[in-house]
């Protein structure tokens, strides 16, 4: 169920784009919560397999750009947060992710 939902969302994803429509399509991904700021710590079963889905061989060349912002959203912001942070600072992500702050 989850996966298709995911894979529904990220349909039309597409590579070759302005920086700004590709930042659009990363908040309006995030803004679905489909994947979780806090999924790298309580959901990383769904973390890894929407890494795999998004940045699967046949869609990442025409993602390539798209897939540094998401992981850099993901892994490095959200990622650091949830490892340095304080208990405010990642209760922030929920709120973060509400929305849509990149």
């Amino acid at each position: 169920a989850w996966e298709g939902e995911f894979l529904e969302a990220i349909k039309d994803i597409h590579g070759n784009v302005h920086y700004s429509e590709s930042a659009e399509m990363l908040r309006k991904l995030v803004k679905t919560k489909l994947l979780k700021f806090t999924d790298l710590q309580n959901n990383p079963e769904r973390f890894f397999q929407a890494h795999r889905l998004l940045l699967a061989p046949a869609k990442l060349s025409e993602n390539s750009g798209f897939g540094v912002r998401f992981t850099v959203q993901f892994n490095l912001f959200a990622g650091s947060i949830l490892g340095l942070g304080s208990p405010e600072q990642v209760a922030l992500l929920d709120d973060f992710q509400e929305r849509g702050v990149l």
